[in-house]
């Protein structure tokens, strides 16, 4: 049905317009929005082809519109962690090269979605929000990439990148997510185990829990989101100080 649609409204376009629209109206001009201006200035000109084109045409036009406007609607809202910019270390520094391992974490945290937990101690995600990755890469990367930050560290690297490994860090996501408590009180709650981990030997040289509560100002999403950033600042500058005073 559609394409024999089509293809009477070409033959009309080419039977009724003939000579009076030249070749340069019919070949395609620009893209993207200039594509609508074309359809409308051949809709113009072609007065002759009859209404059935303008109403084909036009619906045409308005289904394409309802389409961008949906997907645009659908969108979801992304998120990023930030690392630290500056961290008081004193004056420790090491010349050991370290590598910040991919963390290990329950299934549910290993995904790019938000966590949310309920007074009942129920877990879900935030619908229409998305962290800007799966949440062990993007934790793995602001955490090498606050070390990296202090200068005092003379290499830091993850799996894959070649670097010649002295101290393996190993973190294991325990709680990443925003809770809800009673009257709608937010906090956003981080936990974090590291192990300092001789990458010679396998043995374990330190390790400490680490664990953050820093209160959202409502409980959506971007508050959330918020909160758990101002969090992460506070846990990656106490675990970057303890790695410096134990390598």
């Amino acid at each position: 049905m559609h394409a024999n649609i089509h293809m009477d409204i070409e033959d009309d376009v080419q039977n009724d317009v003939g000579s009076q629209i030249g070749p340069t109206l019919l070949s395609p001009v620009a893209t993207g929005v200039d594509q609508g201006r074309q359809m409308t200035a051949v809709k113009v000109s072609r007065s002759a082809c009859g209404w059935r084109k303008f109403a084909i045409i036009g619906v045409a036009t308005i289904m394409l519109g309802g389409c961008s406007i949906l997907a645009l609607e659908s969108a979801p809202q992304v998120y990023d962690l930030r690392a630290p910019q500056t961290i008081d270390v004193g004056g420790a520094s090491t010349s050991r090269q370290l590598l910040v391992a991919e963390p290990t974490s329950v299934r549910f945290y290993a995904t790019d979605r938000i966590v949310v937990r309920d007074s009942a101690a129920t877990l879900a995600y935030f619908p229409g929000a998305l962290w800007s990755d799966v949440l062990p890469d993007l934790f793995q990367a602001r955490f090498a990439e606050a070390l990296e930050r202090t200068g005092k560290v003379r290499a830091v690297g993850r799996p894959g990148q070649g670097l010649l490994i002295d101290v393996r860090l190993v973190p294991e996501i325990r709680a990443f997510e925003v809770e809800i408590g009673g009257e709608g009180r937010a906090t956003a709650v981080i936990d974090i185990d590291l192990k300092l981990m001789n990458d010679a030997n396998g043995r374990i040289i330190a390790g400490q829990s680490f664990r953050v509560r820093q209160p959202a100002r409502d409980d959506s999403a971007a508050a959330g989101a918020q909160a758990l950033n101002a969090a992460l600042d506070l846990l990656l500058s106490e675990m970057v100080v303890f790695v410096l005073g134990r390598v």
